[in-house]
């Protein structure tokens, strides 16, 4: 067993035949070819996005692109 901090290193131990991934994906999202994909539905199964800045902090244009594409597309 192996909790991974990111997406592409639980793909990447599934990729090399040594384990199973269990990862947030939205339906459209593309996998390796040689991966078979299942989603899993269950209520209870839930992911929570949390988006931190400093307060006070003037934000760069980059930044506040983002901000504003995150909250349309959450």
């Amino acid at each position: 067993m192996s909790i991974n901090t990111t997406k592409l290193s639980a793909i990447a131990w599934a990729e090399k035949n040594t384990g199973v991934a269990i990862v947030p994906a939205p339906a459209v999202e593309l996998f390796p070819a040689n991966l078979v994909r299942k989603e899993i539905k269950d209520e209870r199964l839930f992911l929570e996005m949390t988006l931190s800045i400093v307060k006070g902090r003037e934000l760069s244009q980059v930044a506040q692109t983002f901000i504003n594409y995150y909250m349309q597309n959450k």
